[in-house]
């Protein structure tokens, strides 16, 4: 079993990750890193993460975790989900894509979403959820 743990060379949040039938080249639409509802708790219903990593051979577990960010407690988390990642070669770029249909985001604040495995990180980005008509 394998237990080096990969590089994570880009990561995004995004409405869309989109396939060109013909030449198999992805297309990753609507980078985000904020959120907007009229109250919380409130949902994301529908984004993809889009990571590609370098490194291992094979299937490895991955873990998807929202953590909130808090000045009293640096990282609360909020969610977990498990899921694998797949690649052909350790020297061939592997693409994860996840689509998640629903995240609870429990309150308003800063976020990190971040991608673990092993039990170490390989990548976060920031999710900053807010209220709708809240100025910038």
């Amino acid at each position: 079993m394998q237990t080096k743990v990969p590089e994570c060379v880009s990561m995004a949040l995004c409405g869309e990750v989109w396939t060109d039938p013909a030449s198999g080249k992805k297309s990753v639409i609507g980078i985000f890193e904020d959120t907007w509802a009229r109250r919380y708790p409130g949902a994301i219903t529908k984004f993809w993460i889009f990571a590609e990593l370098l490194g291992f051979a094979g299937k490895l577990p991955i873990t998807v975790r929202l953590y909130r960010r808090r000045e009293e407690h640096p990282l609360e988390e909020v969610s977990r989900l498990e899921a694998h990642v797949y690649s052909k070669g350790v020297d061939v770029l592997a693409r994860f894509e996840l689509e998640i249909r629903e995240l609870l985001i429990p309150e308003a604040g800063a976020y990190l979403l971040a991608l673990e495995i092993f039990g170490t990180r390989i990548a976060a980005r920031r999710l900053l959820a807010r209220v709708r008509g809240e100025s910038s």
